[in-house]
């Protein structure tokens, strides 16, 4: 998992990329995000947003410890 702190919009998100030797079950991933941390709205300035997998599978989140709580249930 390859995480990174990113501006989007004057908006600062941490991110989680999938790491491709470890490939996360994708839509699983995305099930659990949007059951933990709320809908998937697709926009930008939202809890937590994802790019599709076939865009490199990574999710972006508003608040460092959402970023961390992933972390602790996916790596």
């Amino acid at each position: 998992m390859r995480l990174t702190e990113e501006n989007v919009k004057g908006q600062l998100y941490y991110t989680a990329k999938c790491n491709q030797h470890r490939p996360w079950p994708w839509k699983e991933v995305v099930e659990w995000c949007e059951d933990t941390f709320g809908p998937h709205t697709g926009k930008p300035g939202s809890t937590w947003f994802k790019n599709d997998i076939v865009k490199g599978g990574k999710l972006w989140f508003k608040e460092k410890e959402d970023l961390l709580f992933f972390m602790l249930r996916w790596s």
